[in-house]
């Protein structure tokens, strides 16, 4: 099937989901049940690879993946649909070819408590106008719309803390699962901070002549600490526990439950 036709048919079955929530549900389950099958989770681990540069970055959802993209891939986007594009314009792959394992790996994380909440207010108030109009909210299929309309943050976070490891959506999946191997060996050479990103890109940007650090998708949430109490605090911590351990932010979680105690 020529790309044009494969194109087409999309578009035709995009337009019959569209307005059906109940058979847009069993299309993607029918997608993550895919995924499963061949990778073992639903959303598998990527690679953002520029040949040229011979450069290669796993995305952490929610950690400027965008932007870094942007960067590696040398794009200029204004505007939310452009911003949505960015995804579609890099080069990806699930597995790195013998050649693409030489390449300089890397990826940045961030403290997994500020994710979350970042998470939460994007997928369900920042890009809801956006996403309605394409017809369906991010979280609308996945899982058969488990996660579709929380009532709270507090009640998302109970929701996604129950979902097993190998069902987790990329915007709330372990950073340690998708940099990391089962035999505990790192799948990167070097892995920057959410938190100091402007710093630690600078040295990839020098190194590989890469485009300045361009600044998409940034969440208007207010301090994020608001958003927990103590008993989803604990509930995150227990279930991000290597992410805290490894990636070290051991510190965010006892000054969280600092501010919660004095707070209450």
């Amino acid at each position: 099937m020529s790309n044009r036709k494969r194109t087409g048919l999309k578009e035709k079955v995009y337009k019959v989901l569209k307005k059906s929530l109940f058979l847009c549900q069993v299309y993607g389950f029918g997608v993550e049940l895919k995924r499963l099958c061949r990778h073992g989770k639903v959303d598998p681990v990527v690679y953002i690879v520029n040949h040229s540069k011979k450069l290669a970055y796993i995305p952490i959802a929610k950690v400027a993946n965008s932007s870094i993209k942007a960067s590696m891939c040398e794009q200029k986007l204004d505007g939310v649909e452009e911003y949505y594009q960015i995804h579609s314009l890099v080069t990806k792959m699930h597995k790195l070819d013998e050649e693409a394992k030489k390449y300089y790996k890397f990826s940045f994380v961030r403290n997994p408590l500020d994710r979350l909440v970042s998470c939460y207010v994007n997928k369900y108030t920042s890009d809801k106008k956006y996403l309605e109009s394409k017809g369906r909210l991010y979280f609308d299929s996945y899982l058969f719309g488990y996660v579709r309309q929380p009532k709270d943050f507090t009640d998302f976070i109970r929701k996604i803390c129950k979902i097993p490891t190998c069902l987790e959506d990329q915007h709330f999946q372990k950073q340690y699962n998708l940099l990391y191997d089962k035999k505990g060996n790192c799948l990167v050479d070097y892995v920057g901070k959410y938190e100091n990103i402007v710093e630690d890109f600078e040295m990839l940007e020098k190194r590989f002549d890469l485009k300045p650090l361009p600044h998409y998708n940034q969440t208007s949430k207010g301090n994020w600490m608001d958003y927990y109490t103590l008993e989803t605090a604990e509930l995150v911590h227990k279930k991000y526990r290597r992410d805290f351990q490894v990636f070290g932010y051991e510190d965010s979680y006892r000054d969280l439950v600092r501010y919660l105690k004095h707070k209450k």
